[in-house]
């Protein structure tokens, strides 16, 4: 979306009575990195660079006893400028615990049996049900040697012509997953046998590297999978590790259906084809079960780990503290992220934004906000402003990069600290959305969403996206539609017309599908009625052709809220 169209859509929901520039300054002051008012509300937020630098520059002689005392400082991970920062400040961005809260005595009995549990399984090094059953370490757990898989031969030419452009056109990046998987399919089955396992493999990076795990990347990946098995063809545990992603992730909810499938293939890999999971693999099946409230699941998989002896790295970490936040448990996500930092995990905006998102599901919002406000300030006071990368491809490679970068340096704290220094822990697009969706959908606040829409154009540039708005068009729909609501009518056109406006642009993310026509339908039925709704879908019809599947769903959803309508449906 453009700048224009952004600050449009969040002006709209501004109050008439604000004026801009009184409502824009404070906070790009705050992203400056000139903070020091909003430093001081808070007890435990740590000090802004300008205060580092009085309290450290007030003298301009300095005895030769604090001149030591700094080298020491310097040694242990900060400059005179504070440019490499210790432990202890990434710590400190998650600190904060709101209104103080007692506890009962039920509650306390509780967590202190859990606390004594924990520290059992980690002394005893696992402990509990494994998926497994296994009471120990697992033998033989390496990855078996895979001998290269020679390609039978093929007299078709045309196929063998094929085979040459799918090789060729694998060997630069950036192919799209359709083209390849379309040339694939012109080859006779078993179709994977033909190629070489080179090819095989690039091919299966080319289908499994995609930006949304939707249904029909699965079904092209699980295609491939399927004829390796029927060519007897040996499969990779990094492909199956995606096999296993791509079966519990598909869908927009993680059910039951999706545990089951990826579980399915992990027993698969494991005792038909012999193929020893890596933390990887348990890595996925842990945060599969996590998403999708399966928690004596998840706490299986991690058991399984720790039996197999199975390193716990960043990604495993980051899961936990989802995890402690889908459980409510507010001070298990603070204690997570304490062993992240203290294990000497990378702290980036990925993590911060997991941190987030799970303290607004363990009801601690205020928390959240507050980690929030210390991650514009951290990023405010870095010199060089590294954000995060906006180009999913990039975010991946940055995710990988820092995780092999934290194995090279584990135990050079001063190389650690710099890798530290250099990743970006500046609020994106994904930090903004967290907070916006718990405002628009729980917490009902709109001047709060229209704020943080402001700030992410104004301040952050950047460009909203398509689930956005489906994000927006159900905050309206659990608030609208009601007396002296905040979530008006017109605020509703207004949304409409500007995801409309972008996506007969032709932007990359704006485009229409169940979910985003399910929202708009959900939502203009609850706040302009039946008339409004049927003139929406007339609209929406005329600019989406969809699957006859989809079409299905939202006839019988129209149909639910307006019985005796007979919606149009333009040829």
């Amino acid at each position: 979306m453009p700048a224009w169209q952004g600050a449009a859509l969040a002006s709209s929901y501004s109050s008439s009575s604000s004026s801009p520039q009184q409502h824009h300054r404070p906070r790009r002051k705050r992203v400056d990195g000139v903070a020091e008012e909003s430093v001081r509300q808070f007890g435990h937020a740590a000090k802004s660079r300008s205060q580092q630098s009085a309290a450290g520059g007030s003298a301009q002689h300095v005895p030769q006893d604090e001149l030591g005392e700094q080298s020491q400082r310097r040694e242990g991970g900060q400059d005179d400028g504070g440019n490499i920062r210790s432990q202890e400040e990434f710590r400190s961005l998650v600190d904060f615990y709101g209104p103080p809260r007692l506890e009962t005595w039920k509650e306390q009995e509780e967590r202190e049996v859990r606390e004594a549990e924990e520290r059992e399984k980690q002394e005893a090094g696992g402990g509990g049900p494994t998926l497994s059953g296994d009471a120990g370490g697992v033998e033989g757990a390496e990855i078996p040697f895979h001998e290269m898989h020679r390609p039978w031969p093929n007299n078709d030419e045309v196929e063998n012509a094929s085979i040459g452009e799918l090789e060729e056109l694998l060997e630069h990046d950036g192919l799209s997953p359709e083209i390849a998987y379309e040339i694939y399919t012109t080859l006779s089955w078993p179709r994977a046998a033909y190629l070489s396992y080179s090819t095989i493999r690039n091919l299966l990076h080319c289908l499994g590297v995609v930006e949304h795990h939707e249904e029909a990347a699965m079904l092209r990946y699980l295609s491939v999978i399927d004829d390796m098995k029927a060519a007897e063809i040996p499969i990779a545990v990094a492909d199956w590790n995606m096999a296993i992603q791509f079966a519990g992730k598909c869908f927009r909810k993680i059910t039951n259906n999706e545990v089951e499938s990826a579980l399915y293939l992990w027993r698969e890999m494991e005792h038909r084809a012999g193929t020893k999971g890596n933390h990887v693999t348990f890595n996925i099946l842990f945060d599969i079960a996590v998403k999708a409230g399966k928690y004596k699941l998840a706490e299986m998989v991690r058991n399984e780990m720790l039996n197999r002896g199975l390193k716990l790295d960043r990604y495993f970490r980051t899961s936990v503290i989802l995890w402690r936040g889908l459980t409510r448990d507010g001070e298990g996500v603070r204690t997570a992220y304490k062993e992240l930092v203290d294990a000497g995990e990378i702290v980036d905006t990925t993590v911060m934004n997991c941190v987030i998102t799970a303290l607004c599901k363990a009801s601690e919002p205020a928390a959240a906000e507050q980690v929030f406000l210390r991650m514009k300030n951290m990023h405010g006071s870095r010199q060089g402003r590294k954000q995060m990368p906006r180009d999913w491809r990039q975010r991946r490679e940055l995710g990988y990069l820092l995780t092999r970068a934290t194995e090279h340096v584990r135990g050079n704290p001063e190389a650690q600290k710099q890798i530290q220094e250099e990743s970006p822990v500046g609020p994106d697009y994904a930090t903004f959305k967290i907070l916006i969706e718990h405002h628009a959908i729980t917490s009902g606040n709109i001047d709060r969403v229209t704020e943080l829409l402001d700030e992410m154009d104004r301040i952050y540039d950047i460009p909203l996206k398509g689930d956005m708005f489906y994000t927006l068009l159900f905050g309206f729909y659990h608030h609208g539609g009601v007396r002296y609501t905040s979530w008006t009518k017109g605020r509703l056109e207004s949304t409409w017309r500007a995801f409309i406006m972008s996506l007969e642009k032709g932007g990359e993310d704006y485009f229409l599908d169940r979910s985003i026509v399910t929202a708009a339908i959900l939502a203009f039925s609850k706040c302009m009625g039946k008339e409004k709704t049927l003139q929406v879908w007339e609209e929406i019809r005329n600019k989406w052709n969809p699957p006859e599947a989809d079409l299905e769903h939202i006839l019988k959803r129209l149909a639910l809220l307006f019985p005796a309508a007979t919606a149009p449906v333009p040829v």
